[in-house]
């Protein structure tokens, strides 16, 4: 894919896909579950736990219907389903961890979230959008390896967790600390991924709104992953206009 950018024309791989599995062989079974009950049964809005009432998301349902079309059942996980490795960042009402699946030795970031915070600061909307949009972008979208990939969600009595890709070379502003500048090449490199990647998200009705070189991961390859979901915006196409 060409990309244009002012006067420089810089030359992308747009449908690059790293080595690893796709979302749909991972830990995907559960990621319908609408912030489960204590025993990870699907729950309506009135028997929701986080303090506000909110109807069960028409994405996660879409996800549920193909999943089952293609003979996938639920999968229940829990906390003990994972090793916790190390913390990878740290936020005001939830926290990032490596973590190891028991069962398949694969690696994690598991995003957990304090049930409490998330009332007392006012974020339901903000994380049922961060999971809607991820999970859109995994299932409905094909799961492109520009964005973290959400696979599957859990919780117990006082946190939600989010399963994500792992992105092990970790942010591009760590990184560009850490070099101190990128030069021409590497510069035209990162930007070209990044107008890729937002040309893509735009295309799936999906606006970021935060995006800044903390919320740019680098994968393995040391590809760019978009992440960070909770302030992005679907988009009503036909009207030109953000949907909350």
């Amino acid at each position: 894919m060409v990309v244009y950018s002012g006067n420089l024309m810089v030359v992308a791989a747009l449908n690059y896909l790293p080595a690893g599995d796709s979302p749909s062989t991972s830990v995907t079974a559960n990621v319908f579950v609408h912030f489960a009950n204590e025993n990870n049964k699907v729950m309506c809005s009135k028997d929701m736990p986080v303090g506000r009432q909110i109807k069960k998301s028409s994405i996660s349902q879409m996800v549920m219907i193909q999943m089952l079309k293609n003979g996938m059942q639920p999968v229940q996980k829990s906390a003990v389903d994972f090793f916790f490795l190390q913390i990878l960042g740290e936020g005001c009402f939830s926290t990032v961890y490596r973590a190891r699946e028991v069962s398949s030795g694969k690696e994690f970031a598991l995003k957990v979230l304090n049930k409490d915070l998330i009332r007392r600061h006012d974020k339901v909307v903000s994380v049922m959008r961060e999971k809607d949009v991820m999970t859109s972008l995994t299932y409905l979208h094909g799961g492109h390896p520009y964005f973290v990939s959400l696979y599957c969600t859990f919780q117990d009595p006082t946190r939600l967790y989010f399963a994500m890709t792992y992105a092990k070379n970790g942010d591009l502003l760590t990184y560009l600390h850490r070099l101190g500048s990128f030069d021409e090449d590497v510069t035209l490199f990162y930007s070209a991924e990044l107008v890729c990647a937002i040309d893509i998200l735009h295309k799936c009705g999906i606006i970021h709104r935060d995006l800044k070189p903390e919320n740019i991961l680098l994968g393995e390859n040391w590809h760019i992953m978009l992440s960070d979901f909770g302030t992005a915006k679907f988009v009503d196409s036909e009207k030109g206009r953000t949907l909350s």
